[in-house]
């Protein structure tokens, strides 16, 4: 199969390539003539000034001719062209005309001259013949190469193309893993629990805590379906950021005002102004992420906003029991498990993705006092 593609590729390409070299063949041809043409003049000029000034050198291959024939030899003559026809022309107008002698080719070139008489110059083929020759045949080996080349980099590309599709439907087949994963789990219990109410008449209490343990499943389910859909979003690249001016440290304070729970103090202590280019509904809800994950197994959680080392800087931090060691490398997979209670979702996976699509970065790590703290680096804004 690879080598019919390959086949096919190369018959795609040989069009294009071809024209190319037809094209390349034909200018090569143009310039040798042009130089025969230019060789000729120079020689013709060179016969001008001989006979006109009798200065300069002599000229082999040239004579002085009449109507009748060869007036005076201007150099050196081996090879006499045909004159019958090529005077008659050359005394009228510029004459160029192609013969054979001896198996060898020549053109001779007429210039009209005073009182009906012509310049007349034989030039032979041989050495031009064999330079128009390399010309072609290094057209000929650069349209093979172009054809090899071209070919081997469509199959490269193919490849690569095939493999981006490969990677794009294994993401949706994860993705749907991913949802199947997340929805079994609340689902069960919504199975399970309206399934035992139903057995069998029961107190009116019973039927509260059921309706209670229903709706906590559906709350799970809805923010699922809610990240999955965001996650589905950034992967599509739906979702890129609209970057626009953002202090961070205000929006660290936002954030932790809006993530206060009972039982759990959340602070984010006033600092200097840093400024970044962000997508703010976008880096929200990176941070909100963040803080919930802390608040679900801390008492205090501290959001730190600064800059530092020519970087935007969030630090979420937790007093609780930090992260599993072998977890840390996984943490901001999709559906890492990440603490004592088994806890599995997709929040910091989302938070890898906003921070991803910003141009930054986040890293996890324990505490040395204990706790776990989360880093989200940024690009500052540019002043």
């Amino acid at each position: 199969m690879a080598w019919r593609r390959l086949l096919a590729a190369a018959a795609v390409l040989a069009v294009p390539v071809g024209l190319v070299a037809a094209v390349a063949w034909r200018a090569g041809d143009a310039a040798a003539s042009r130089s025969l043409e230019a060789h000729a003049d120079e020689v013709l000029d060179n016969a001008m000034r001989l006979v006109g000034t009798g200065e300069g050198r002599p000229v082999d291959g040239t004579w002085l001719a009449g109507p009748s024939g060869p007036v005076r030899t201007l150099g050196a003559t081996e090879i006499e062209p045909p004159w019958n026809g090529l005077l008659s022309e050359a005394v009228q107008y510029p004459t160029r005309r192609a013969f054979s002698e001896n198996g060898r080719s020549f053109v001779a070139f007429g210039r009209p001259w005073a009182a009906g008489q012509a310049l007349v110059t034989v030039v032979e083929l041989a050495d031009r013949q064999a330079r128009r020759q390399s010309s072609h045949l290094t057209v000929a080996a650069a349209a093979m190469v172009a054809l090899v080349v071209g070919t081997v980099a469509a199959e490269l590309a193919r490849r690569r193309l095939v493999r981006s599709a490969d990677a794009r439907v294994a993401r949706q087949q994860a993705l749907l893993a991913d949802a199947a994963h997340e929805m079994r789990t609340p689902l069960a219990v919504i199975q399970a629990s309206t399934s035992q109410a139903l057995a069998r008449p029961r107190p009116i209490e019973d039927y509260v805590r059921v309706l209670a343990e229903v709706r906590v499943a559906a709350e799970r389910a809805a923010v699922g379906v809610s990240q999955l859909l965001e996650l589905a979003r950034l992967d599509a690249g739906q979702a890129r950021p609209r970057l626009a001016p953002l202090r961070l440290d205000l929006l660290g304070e936002e954030v932790a005002a809006a993530n206060a729970a009972e039982g759990v103090e959340v602070v984010a202590p006033p600092g200097a102004a840093v400024l970044v280019d962000a997508d703010a509904a976008l880096l929200r809800s990176a941070l909100d992420n963040l803080v919930r994950n802390a608040i679900r197994r801390a008492s205090r959680v501290s959001v730190v906003t600064l800059a530092e080392g020519g970087e935007a800087v969030v630090r979420v931090s937790d007093d609780g029991p930090g992260f599993a060691p072998d977890a840390l490398a996984h943490l901001f997979d999709r559906f890492g498990r990440f603490d004592e209670g088994g806890s599995a979702g997709l929040g910091l996976a989302i938070v890898a993705s906003v921070v991803q699509a910003h141009g930054g970065t986040v890293q996890a790590a324990n505490s040395p006092g204990g706790g776990a703290v989360v880093t989200v680096r940024l690009p500052l804004r540019e002043a």
